[in-house]
């Protein structure tokens, strides 16, 4: 699991606590045929309304659609990004080789505007990568996240109109259904999928 983020006083913000016994049940009882839980008192599904309620995230707007870095183009980026030759995990981009760079201690106080983005920036990974859009990748965060992000933070200050909920529902079932296998997929959604998504969030 991703570390938190760094403190000024010192370690790093706490991540959630997680019911490992919790987890496991239901995942036990998560039937991938149907994406629907099977409990003794009948089926559950999470709906685009559970998404929209529990995160508060959006689930009418633009689709989010991510496109496939090569190795060579998201490794150049990062180098250029953050000023150091990356030479972590060829699968993506690993939060310890970002943690352990000088410059990502708290965030100064008088920090200026690319410093404030390059923090921003590592901010996202962690939001998008281990929160919203979390695998079985681990410590890393896959090329389309880092890729994501890139462009987010280059309009800062710009709202964005993508229909977030719409694209962490089918992510999170996919992580569900295989919790073994990293999907390089779970964020690549195809324009007539999103279609239907949508479909289904204004019926």
């Amino acid at each position: 699991m991703m570390a938190g983020a760094p403190m000024e006083v010192g370690g790093r913000t706490p991540l959630p606590a997680i019911d490992e016994a919790l987890l496991t049940g239901l995942v036990d009882r998560w039937r991938p045929e149907t994406h629907t839980f099977h409990f003794p008192f009948g089926e559950m599904a999470v709906t685009l309304r559970d998404v929209a309620m529990l995160t508060g995230l959006p689930i009418r707007g633009a689709p989010l659609i991510v496109s496939r870095p090569a190795r060579e183009q998201w490794k150049g980026y990062v180098a250029d990004r953050f000023g150091v030759q990356y030479d972590g995990k060829d699968a993506g981009l690993s939060m310890s080789w970002v943690h352990g760079l000088t410059q990502f201690g708290p965030c100064p106080l008088d920090a200026d505007e690319n410093t404030l983005m390059q923090h921003y920036e590592v901010y996202l990974y962690v939001l998008l990568g281990g929160i919203m859009f979390c695998n079985t990748a681990g410590d890393y965060v896959v090329p389309h996240i880092v890729w994501l992000a890139a462009h987010l933070a280059s309009h800062p200050y710009e709202p964005t109109s993508y229909s977030w909920g719409s694209a962490v529902l089918p992510a999170t079932m996919g992580v569900i259904s295989d919790l073994d296998i990293l999907s390089a997929d779970l964020v690549d959604w195809d324009p007539w999928r999103m279609a239907r998504v949508k479909e289904i969030a204004d019926g």
